[in-house]
Order: C-alpha cells, then sequence, then structure tokens
C-alpha cells in the first residue's frame, strides 16, 4: 500500500491518495486506489492522481463537513470507473448516512466559514454499511485480521466492519481498508483501517483531537471512539490536518 497526503483548501485539509502498486498492469500501468477526504483543488488532486497513474475506484469520506469533500464533485467526473458494480459510471462516493444531512448542507456551510460559493454538492453513492460478525447476540468473538491484530468482541462489538456489495470492506486491488464508527466529532464519523495504519479524520489528531462545541457534536461519544482507537497501538495515524502520528 501507498500512501500520498496532500494538504488542500484554506482550511489545510489532508487528502489520501492510497492505492496498490502492484495491480498497475502492463497495458496502462494504472494501479487500483481509493482518494480519501478530497477537501478542495479538485484539479490538482486529479493532477496528482495522474502524475502517480492511479485508477480511482472510490471516493471515501471519514466524514461531512465541507472541508473534506469540496473536490469531490470535480474528481467523480474526471475519472469514469470502468468496473462491473458500477455499470460503467463515474467513481462513487462513500459516506457514513449519520452525516448525510451535514454533507447536503456543505455548499451552505462553506458560504458561512469561507464567504464564497463553492458550487453544487454531489450526491453519495453509498453509504458505508456496518454490522458485525454473530449479529447482537453473539457472546464472544475473536476476528484475526490480515496483517496481524487480534480483537476479542463481547456482546455487540465495539469495532465495527464495513461489509460493501463488492465484499468485505473497500477493496482495491490486494488491499482492503475496514471502517469503524469513530462518532463525537459528526454523528457519522469514521476511520479507515488497513495495514498497520489507520485514516482519522477529524476524530484524532497528532496534538488533538476533533472538536465537539458543534450542536450535534457528542463529547461522551468521541471519548468512546478514542478508546475504540486506542486498541490500534502501534499504527500509524493519518488525521484530516496535520502530520501523521503514532497510535
Amino acid at each position: 500500500m501507498r500512501i500520498k497526503r496532500l494538504e488542500v483548501g484554506e482550511m489545510g485539509a489532508n487528502c489520501y491518495l492510497v492505492w496498490d502498486p502492484t495491480t498497475a498492469t502492463q497495458s496502462d500501468g494504472l494501479a487500483k486506489g481509493v482518494v480519501i477526504d478530497p477537501g478542495d483543488e479538485g484539479g490538482f488532486i486529479s493532477e496528482q492522481i495522474l502524475k502517480e497513474k492511479i485508477e480511482p475506484v472510490a471516493i471515501l469520506l471519514t466524514h461531512g463537513h465541507f472541508d473534506h469533500m469540496m473536490g469531490a464533485l470535480e474528481i467523480k467526473l474526471n475519472f469514469p470507473y470502468y468496473a462491473k458494480a458500477s455499470k460503467g459510471k463515474h467513481v462513487p462516493i462513500y459516506l457514513q448516512e449519520g452525516d448525510l444531512k451535514l454533507f447536503k448542507s456543505a455548499r451552505e456551510s462553506a458560504k458561512h466559514w469561507l464567504k464564497r460559493d463553492i458550487g453544487p454538492v454531489p450526491e453519495v453513492d453509498k453509504f458505508y454499511k456496518t454490522s458485525w460478525p454473530g449479529g447482537p447476540g453473539v457472546v464472544s468473538y475473536r476476528k484475526s485480521y490480515p496483517w496481524g491484530l487480534s480483537h476479542p468482541w463481547p456482546e455487540r462489538p465495539s469495532i465495527y466492519e464495513t461489509h460493501d456489495k463488492e465484499g468485505e470492506g473497500i477493496s482495491f486491488g490486494k488491499e482492503r481498508l475496514l471502517v469503524i464508527e469513530t462518532p463525537g466529532h459528526t454523528p457519522g464519523s469514521i476511520c479507515l483501517v488497513g495495514k498497520k495504519v489507520i485514516f482519522t479524520g477529524d476524530t484524532l489528531f497528532a496534538d488533538g483531537v476533533g472538536r465537539t462545541d458543534f450542536s450535534y457534536s457528542k463529547p461522551l461519544e468521541l471519548v468512546e471512539s478514542l478508546e475504540k482507537i486506542k486498541k490500534y497501538s502501534g499504527f500509524i495515524g493519518y488525521p484530516g490536518h496535520g502530520e501523521e502520528f503514532e497510535i
């Protein structure tokens, strides 16, 4: 897995290009990958996608705030995705359903904070679908991940996996990102977990945590979410703003 961080926009948000270089074909040299939180400057992000020879299969949003999605529409339109699952449409945008209201109001929010019109907000193509093995009545379950993390899950597990129609997690090439729900900063905040890496959005930064002074924020939920993230000790955290850090 390769990761490239791009700091974009007036809010200094981090956009991440994540790809599997082993999937580059001899015919076109393109490697399967995803775009995480394209916060602004869709044209610049698109140029970097072309430079790194990435075929984006999904745009993954860690939450619905405007400074993490303003470049999504341009990227979506710039890169058609011809996989069977998408039926030849554009790259799908993923979001946790709990943040749909925030996402839809992104244009108004940007006008308030940036004093400019960012244009139309794209449609969300897919919601992350979270569930847990065995259902809510499971007494105990232990999941061993490909990168060595083993985790006990009593009753309702505290860590949720994403199950998309294409398979478990968000897959691109031989790589896969699992989703954990980490509400608090926003109702639908999520983190994306890969091989010894975790994309934390605005839930956790190198020097602090996400704001909880919004009307929809819940500080106690954020505390619970941080406890989930602690279980990934030793992983490298890639936050929504600022430099990476070790969990």
